[in-house]
């Protein structure tokens, strides 16, 4: 019997993002592909990425606090800034991110 590799699990695509936040924490949101809304938090050296679903109506979102898709620990316990060149670093290969950030 022949068997097969298991498939790497495929990368998230984010769409849009935009940074909510530049300090202390540290956010962004935006949306990805599938149309989930995608939310970044960096607080206290740990770096937590979450998904939302958007209801049936498309007008409201529902956090999903399950559906933590990323977090690691990075920098010390009072970081609180970083950057999307960092982040696009820490979850390449899990997370495909737009080539820039817009901001506010």
């Amino acid at each position: 019997m022949r068997r097969s590799k298991p498939r790497k699990p495929r990368p998230i695509v984010v769409t849009s993002i935009r940074c909510t936040g530049t300090a202390c924490p540290w956010t962004l949101e935006g949306w990805t592909e599938l149309g989930e809304k995608i939310f970044v938090r960096y607080r206290w050296g740990i770096l937590d990425i979450r998904l939302e679903a958007a209801d049936a109506d498309g007008l409201s979102c529902t956090f999903l606090m399950d559906r933590s898709i990323f977090q690691c620990e990075f920098g010390t316990s009072v970081d609180g800034c970083l950057d999307y060149w960092t982040l696009k670093d820490l979850t390449k290969g899990v997370i495909e991110w737009p080539i820039l950030c817009a901001s506010y």
